[in-house]
């Protein structure tokens, strides 16, 4: 176990210039991420939208200047005997007004109410956006940080187990000088070394992918070079996330769930648009007020006001209206359908994230295990061997099994925290 939280340590160190814990890499991944930018845009945009909605419970006042000259015929009103009468060939008229005029709206039967709760219903939806996708991000950047990780220890691990699996095929090829071995036996230990040597190799392409996959995530370059920091990985504890039972997983998902905050808000949206529908059953009342000064010169010295009140009620839109309870009613049944088939679905999300944590906890303990064993078989077989009571076979299949069993250890340990965190996102993420 020690040579394994070691190469934990020793992995993190080669791989970038700039030192970064998990937590920073996912600071970066929420402040660059350009989906997460359009959310806000939208979070914001949906505040705005609340504010042009609620614009409706104020007075709309205007002002208003105009100037008019009208010359007209003057046979188009006297006909052809104004030239007798000496009134001239056309009529020159000027006026010029200036007014200032309000219109509220007094009461709408919930119309405008019904439009102002789907504004903050819609502006609480994009807040819900923004969080799950938040949640994603830090998850990815969790799932790609332990992968890097993984990866670059996994390659550390083979690298050493070559090196060791070199000398001891050097130590055969020496023996075979002296007549203590047989060129099966050279043949048996390149073959271990060239199994480890792919191994390496396949380890290398996976820290390449794993490297630029978390690029990705932080929206750097494939050229920037960045250092993860040293980070020593729990052994597996009895409660993953304090969690004693998947019932509680469960409860805890359902409370916590953005997805269901997220359909009772749609809920309440499709029983607003029903309120809305039903309000255009009913009149609006609506008043207006204005004051003018009008003349014929800019002297303006007539003075004129006005004030009304509006009640339009309404008799016929085409059922309109009807289609609209109708669109609300279908909406609701929607949701309904959708939030079952998405808490079974969570639910089965869960319980098999629940089931796998477990399982790779009692694979971590049985690597633990299963390394500490082979240990001490390599031990107990190189002093048989050195006492000429076991075979170099013996001692090279001594020598692979606890090599693979360390690599199985570190797979195992890695992949009980990458199963903790698909558990933590299928219950509704930090």
């Amino acid at each position: 176990m020690r040579i394994i939280i070691a190469i934990l340590f020793i992995s993190a160190s080669f791989l970038y210039s700039e030192t970064l814990t998990l937590n920073q890499c996912i600071e970066i991944a929420l402040s660059r991420s350009p989906e997460i930018k359009n959310l806000v845009n939208d979070y914001e945009s949906g505040k705005a939208k609340l504010k042009e909605v609620r614009a409706v419970f104020l007075p709309r006042i205007s002002a208003a200047f105009s100037a008019n000259r009208q010359v007209t015929p003057t046979s188009s009103t006297f006909g052809p005997a104004a030239l007798l009468m000496g009134i001239g060939s056309e009529i020159d008229n000027s006026s010029y007004s200036l007014g200032l005029n309000a219109s509220q709206n007094i009461w709408d039967f919930g119309k405008s109410l019904t439009l102002e709760n789907q504004a903050v219903l819609g502006e609480e939806l994009a807040f819900f956006e923004l969080e799950k996708k938040k949640i994603e991000v830090a998850y990815n950047v969790k799932k790609s940080f332990y992968s890097l990780l993984q990866a670059k220890g996994m390659e550390k691990v083979s690298l050493l187990t070559v090196r060791d699996m070199k000398l001891l095929l050097e130590s055969v090829k020496a023996r075979k000088e002296q007549g203590l071995a047989t060129q099966v036996d050279i043949m048996n230990a390149e073959v271990e070394v060239l199994k480890f040597e792919f191994e390496a190799k396949k380890a290398l392409n996976q820290v390449e992918l794993a490297s630029l996959s978390l690029k990705n995530i932080l929206v750097k370059n494939e050229e920037e070079e960045l250092i993860l920091a040293e980070q020593q990985l729990n052994v597996p504890g009895e409660m993953p996330l304090d969690l004693k039972s998947f019932e509680e997983a469960r409860a805890r998902s359902i409370a916590s769930k953005i997805d269901f905050k997220e359909l009772e808000v749609k809920r309440e949206i499709a029983e607003a648009s029903a309120g809305g529908a039903y309000a255009e059953f009913w009149p609006s009342i609506s008043g207006q007020a204005g004051y003018q000064y009008t003349g014929s010169d800019l002297a303006l010295k007539d003075k004129s006001w006005n004030i009304g009140f509006n009640i339009s009620v309404p008799l016929f839109i085409g059922f309109s209206r009807l289609a609209k309870l109708e669109q609300a009613q279908f909406a609701l049944n929607n949701i309904n359908s959708t939030r079952t088939l998405l808490e079974q679905a969570i639910i089965l999300q869960i319980k098999s994230n629940y089931l796998k944590i477990n399982e790779n906890k009692q694979n971590f303990e049985l690597a633990v295990a299963k390394l500490k064993y082979l240990k001490k078989n390599l031990e107990a077989v190189t002093a048989r061997y050195d006492q000429g009571l076991a075979t170099l076979t013996d001692l090279i299949e001594a020598q692979t099994k606890k090599s693979s069993a360390e690599l199985e250890n570190y797979q195992a340990l890695y992949a009980y925290h990458t199963a903790l965190n698909e558990l933590e996102y299928s219950i509704g993420g930090k």
